[in-house]
């Protein structure tokens, strides 16, 4: 059984990471190649970060299995984001990714089952934050900070959609992954 809790963390990244990537792709031409490595490393390295310890937390036990989905999570996101600037921002997004997924899967699988909630709602507010402030970076690149009104609702947005998302959602429950618990192991499916 997954909680909703889990699974909001998982919408509101996917579409935290698709804004950043339209953003990469339509500004393309004003970010440097030093930007575009730190919005792809910090892309591949956050993604990576907070599935694998979701995924881990749901998994616990397989250790593996979380570490591959969080590494294969972060390096495509690095990769998605990392393609706008080039070889470098590639390389980044994919080692960054690499090791945000295995630091994500090791997280999830140490954690106690009774802190599983708290961790993941953490990691999402680290999340949240990571990309409030790659927004205001983007926002810096393409001469928009003066536009208050975009910060605001962007932060507002964001912030909005954390809250209601925790607040409202804490009792339904999904079962979908493909990992259970018996008395003795977590089998696979």
């Amino acid at each position: 059984m997954m909680n909703v809790s889990i699974l909001v963390p998982i919408i509101i990244i996917f579409f935290l990471y698709i804004f950043i990537l339209i953003f990469s792709f339509k500004y393309t031409k004003i970010i440097t190649e030093m930007d575009g490595m730190m919005i792809a490393m910090t892309a591949g390295m956050t993604s990576g970060l907070t599935i694998g310890a979701i995924v881990g937390t749901i998994c616990q036990g397989q250790l593996f299995f979380s570490t591959i989905i969080g590494m294969l999570i972060g390096l495509i996101m690095g990769l998605l984001v990392g393609i706008t600037k080039g070889i470098t921002a590639i390389m980044d997004g994919l080692l960054s990714g690499v090791m945000g997924g295995m630091m994500g899967a090791m997280l999830g699988e140490m954690i106690p089952s009774e802190f599983h909630e708290k961790m993941i709602k953490m990691m999402l507010f680290i999340n949240v934050f990571c990309f409030i402030v790659l927004i205001k970076l983007l926002l810096d690149k393409t001469k928009k900070t003066n536009n208050l009104l975009n910060q605001s609702l962007i932060i507002a947005f964001v912030l909005i959609i954390f809250f209601f998302g925790y607040s409202n959602f804490d009792t339904l429950s999904i079962s979908f992954i493909p990992c259970h618990m018996d008395e003795e192991n977590i089998h696979i499916h």
